[in-house]
């Protein structure tokens, strides 16, 4: 396996939208990874790891099926109104699926896949902020003031 080309995989396929293929590619990179494997070349470990982590995530939580399905929702898009099932939410990479039988309009929350794109850009956006300015602050403090 060559650990470069298949996160560049994994990035083609979450720019075309491809969230199936994206989760094939990450979980097979966290395989390579598990057993030895090298991380990609030129990538950070860390990001490399935060990535195959949200996209291998659990993408229902335990009560899903606990409750019929009548309609899921964006928690934060009001998205889902073209969804019938579990199965068509979980094919277009929804996550974060709970049932709720409180809800009088809708019997499930999730988070729709446009919305997760936009929460990992923003988390990557911050994980990067948070690098540089732990490489700053370690040069920084490095210099020598004499």
């Amino acid at each position: 396996m060559d650990p470069t080309r298949c996160y560049q995989h994994i990035l083609d396929a979450l720019r075309t939208k491809d969230d199936a293929e994206a989760r094939r590619a990450a979980s097979a990179l966290r395989d390579w990874l598990e057993t030895g494997g090298c991380f990609p070349e030129g990538q950070n470990p860390v990001c490399v790891e935060f990535l195959l982590n949200r996209l291998l995530q659990p993408a229902c939580a335990a009560n899903v099926d606990q409750f019929p399905f009548l309609s899921i929702t964006c928690y934060d898009c009001d998205a889902g109104q073209h969804i019938a099932s579990i199965e068509q939410a979980l094919i277009e990479g929804w996550t974060e699926i709970e049932a709720d039988e409180k809800l009088r309009v809708t019997s499930h929350l999730g988070i729709c896949p446009e919305c997760r794109r936009a929460q990992d850009r923003e988390l990557l956006e911050w994980r990067w902020v948070l690098i540089r300015a732990a490489i700053f602050r370690r040069d920084l403090f490095s210099i020598d003031l004499e």
